[in-house]
């Protein structure tokens, strides 16, 4: 059984959240360096051309999961909601008062409010 965090206390995994809740931190890099962006987790593919666009950046693209880790400190499918990259959220996740997203620990997720991520 896997656990996860919520507001301080584990709750068995797949009572704690909706897909649509969920929101992933994805690394990206670029010639102007790494962003996180945190996406709901039903959004599927992210058009990069379009983020790129609305960074100001040449290409982008996905960080390599050896350069998430030693970037984050965290493997692919855990970073956490908080890192210490710029960060780029998706307006699809304000639609609900609670968020759960990776802490690091790849069998553990974590609660945040919304509004934290602004």
């Amino acid at each position: 059984m896997k656990l996860f965090i919520m507001n301080n206390r584990f709750v068995q995994h797949g009572k704690a959240q909706n897909t649509l809740e969920t929101a992933p931190t994805l690394v990206l890099k670029s010639e102007k360096g790494y962003f996180a962006m945190i996406v709901s987790g039903n959004r599927g593919r992210v058009n990069l051309d379009e983020i790129s666009g609305v960074l100001g950046c040449g290409q982008l693209e996905m960080a390599a999961p050896k350069e998430v880790r030693q970037i984050t400190g965290y493997t692919v499918g855990s970073v956490s909601l908080v890192v210490s990259l710029p960060c780029i959220v998706d307006k699809k996740l304000f639609r609900y008062p609670f968020v759960y997203g990776g802490t690091g620990e790849p069998a553990s997720r974590q609660s945040r409010p919304t509004y934290a991520l602004r």
